[in-house]
């Protein structure tokens, strides 16, 4: 019986195939229990065909480390949950051939899937989530969807990359032709996903489930279907990877840096869809194992001006990348289930209460919390505070059931409100640790922060604040006057 036979034997409109991404790594998850078994295994890039095997070595509940398969091994982890598994592998461009179940992976990054009898469909949604038809000669660059084998597949075309630094931090893109091809045989049909190699590593990645549709339809898939691991994004076995920028130390054109919250991944985590949160439980699974004890997730590449005016290189963390991150986490984990989603957001928690508290004492009634701290300290004192990183951070600390806490930032800006208001109305980006207010702010990002920090106040304290309520008028009078859209109503 084939590996996808033992898991989708026995139905139900959601009962999870496995979730696939194949990069360095093949990931599945349970979308409705806590994983509840963990085991790897280690073989050598060299060992030829190599068969799943039946069980396999119990290591630690983090696995092996990805990094490894750089060094010309092939990393095979498994969880297992009812109804589900989660599967990763590593591998190197050297690797020879290795057979995983309906797998094939031969050298070069080739990857070839055993779709069984049943003749593939290929189609993508449009903007209204309605199913437009596709052959394998119009498939687009970026995702697209396939019904095979029973069930409905979210699949991207190969990507290569190389020279991904020793800490993970960036990686190179490699240019060149990847395609898909589809053939057929007395055996069945197959897919095949080709990713030339001579170097470095390859990419692949699918969805798969019995019915990838939500209640509306296939709708959610316009949340992702121009940034998710399409367009300018990447998802590796190692993090989720955005262009470098000129201000980024070492800049270059196909350079990639690991960013610690993929925004794509974290809309996709408050998505109602279920489908929705799988593709993001794909992405923010790997990006969590690159979090600190502590729970924050560093940036591992410098950026000019804060190594120049705060004295913070490579290894920093962004206050509002990791509040972010955590918040998804906390979602994720509310809605599926997963105890150790739920547990590394409270470890955040944590990290931001001491950040905070060691950069105000609090003596005046304020509590800013400065937008940027490396775990090694820096040289140019306590950063920047921006309002949209204190709003945030604020929501935060409620939706995590720390409101106590959170009315200590929320106060801090009510009690600057007026400040923050520019004489064009506009709002100042940023508050510096002697009191100066400077910057353009964002268009709209900013005004959503308030206005769901003040949602949260209503539901969680039962009161509206009046300052946030100005700022909230200045900042909608100041959009409507520039013709700014997307922000909330």
């Amino acid at each position: 019986m084939k590996m996808n036979e033992r898991i989708h034997r026995g139905g139900g409109r959601w009962r999870l195939l496995p979730l696939l991404l194949f990069s360095t790594l093949i990931l599945n998850t349970a979308a409705y229990a806590v994983p509840v078994d963990s085991h790897a295994i280690r073989i050598p890039a060299d060992a030829g065909v190599v068969p799943m095997p039946a069980s396999a070595v119990t290591e630690p509940k983090s696995g092996p480390d990805p990094l490894r398969a750089a060094a010309g091994e092939i990393l095979i982890s498994r969880e297992t949950a009812p109804g589900a598994e989660v599967l990763r592998y590593c591998f190197p461009a050297k690797l020879r051939s290795a057979e995983f179940g309906m797998i094939t992976i031969s050298p070069g990054g080739t990857f070839v899937i055993d779709l069984g009898e049943e003749t593939p469909g290929f189609f993508t949604v449009d903007a209204d989530g309605n199913e437009q038809p596709l052959s394998i000669a119009t498939l687009p660059a970026g995702p697209f969807f396939m019904r095979a084998d029973g069930a409905e597949w979210l699949i991207m075309r190969p990507q290569c990359f190389r020279d991904r630094d020793a800490e993970g931090g960036t990686l190179r893109i490699l240019s060149g032709g990847s395609e898909l091809r589809l053939t057929h045989d007395a055996d069945g049909w197959r897919l095949g996903a080709v990713c030339t190699l001579t170097e470095g590593f390859g990419s692949f990645w699918y969805l798969r489930a019995e019915s990838l549709a939500a209640q509306d339809g296939y709708r959610w898939f316009q949340d992702c279907s121009v940034g998710l691991f399409g367009g300018i994004h990447r998802l590796t076995a190692y993090g989720y990877y955005y262009p470098t920028s000129t201000s980024h130390i070492g800049y270059a054109p196909d350079l990639y840096y690991r960013i610690p919250a993929p925004h794509i991944a974290v809309k996709l985590a408050h998505s109602p869809a279920l489908p929705a949160k799988l593709c993001a439980v794909a992405m923010l699974d790997i990006c969590r194992a690159g979090a600190s004890p502590t729970g924050d997730l560093p940036t591992l590449i410098g950026v000019d001006w804060l190594l120049r005016d705060y004295g913070l290189g490579a290894g920093f963390y962004d206050t509002r990348f990791n509040t972010d991150f955590a918040w998804a986490l906390l979602d994720l984990g509310r809605s599926l289930g997963l105890d150790e989603y739920k547990e590394q957001a409270h470890r955040f928690v944590d990290s931001l209460r001491r950040h905070i508290d060691e950069s105000a004492d609090g003596s005046d009634g304020l509590y800013f919390s400065p937008d940027y701290g490396h775990a090694s300290g820096g040289t140019g004192g306590v950063t920047h505070t921006s309002l949209n990183h204190q709003a945030a951070e604020a929501s935060f600390l409620i939706r995590a059931g720390y409101s106590s806490y959170a009315m200590r930032l929320v106060k801090t800006i009510e009690a600057t409100a007026d400040e923050w208001i520019k004489p064009d109305g506009d709002l100042w980006y940023a508050r510096t640790a002697d009191g100066e207010y400077f910057g353009a702010d964002y268009p709209y990002l900013t005004y959503n922060d308030l206005y769901e920090l003040q949602l949260l106040l209503e539901t969680d304290a039962g009161r509206r604040s009046g300052p946030i309520d100005r700022l909230l008028a200045a900042k909608l009078r100041w959009m409507e006057k520039n013709g700014v859209t997307g922000y909330l109503k």
